[in-house]
């Protein structure tokens, strides 16, 4: 293959490359989310329920493939963070639900470590990936997340 085809070659994928990164960006511009109606069930795992409920202000539908990530406190891992997948149709509001399993003894383990340490004011968050459907490419988008809960 000539240097030439490998050139044009390199600048469609970049270009292509670009325009799902910007398509996907304005989808995520336009999806608001809240939280609510806390549930728990305690057993070897203690397990908190939240609904999720998710607008998708665009004029497509986007669909939520789902969420994975950890629950936080500092750099201690406390448990798992996971949502179902959910259809969300242009202009429309859909709830899923988001489940955290927190394992108690280890959890209690984790948080003695850094308050007998000196760090017991740490930040409790939630990383993750989302991981979007995008509606024209078929393609999946993970997004980064990183938020502080408290």
């Amino acid at each position: 293959m000539s240097r030439k085809k490998w050139i044009i070659g390199g600048v469609v994928v970049a270009a292509v490359v670009f325009w799902v990164k910007a398509a996907a960006s304005k989808i995520e511009n336009n999806i608001k989310y809240s939280f609510s109606n806390p549930k728990v069930r305690f057993g070897l795992n203690t397990e908190i329920d939240i609904d999720l409920t998710v607008t998708n202000n665009n004029s497509i539908s986007v669909e939520l493939m789902g969420f994975t990530g950890d629950l936080l406190y500092g750099e201690k891992d406390l448990g798992d963070v996971t949502a179902q997948p959910v259809e969300m149709m242009a202009n429309s509001t859909s709830t899923t639900t988001i489940t955290t399993s927190i394992a108690l003894f280890d959890a209690a383990n984790s948080i003695m470590s850094l308050i007998q340490s000196g760090q017991y004011l740490n930040e409790l968050k939630v990383i993750g990936k989302i991981r979007l459907k995008h509606p024209k490419t078929g393609l999946q988008v993970n997004i980064p997340y990183n938020e502080k809960v408290i």
